[in-house]
């Protein structure tokens, strides 16, 4: 199976995000993006690349992102 199986990152992270009741870390989107089938990674530090791309996006998009940063982790922006 290739490297990064699945979905990729970020469209796994908008998958679990919007089945969560709150806002979730990094490592948990990666531990349930996983749990999910939804990502397969050999990385060593899958949640720091997540926490990562996010952030990156974040700042990118700004109000525009789907993914926002609140107390707690992460959570899909009102209305994506």
């Amino acid at each position: 199976m290739p490297k990064n199986a699945g979905m990729g990152f970020l469209p796994s992270a908008k998958r679990v995000l919007s089945a969560a009741k709150r806002p979730l870390t990094a490592a948990e989107i990666v531990s349930r993006a996983i749990d999910m089938g939804l990502l397969e990674t050999s990385g060593k530090t899958p949640a720091n690349t997540l926490h990562a791309l996010l952030m990156r996006h974040i700042r990118q998009d700004g109000r525009a992102c789907e993914f926002e940063q609140v107390e707690g982790g992460f959570q899909l922006r009102k209305g994506s």
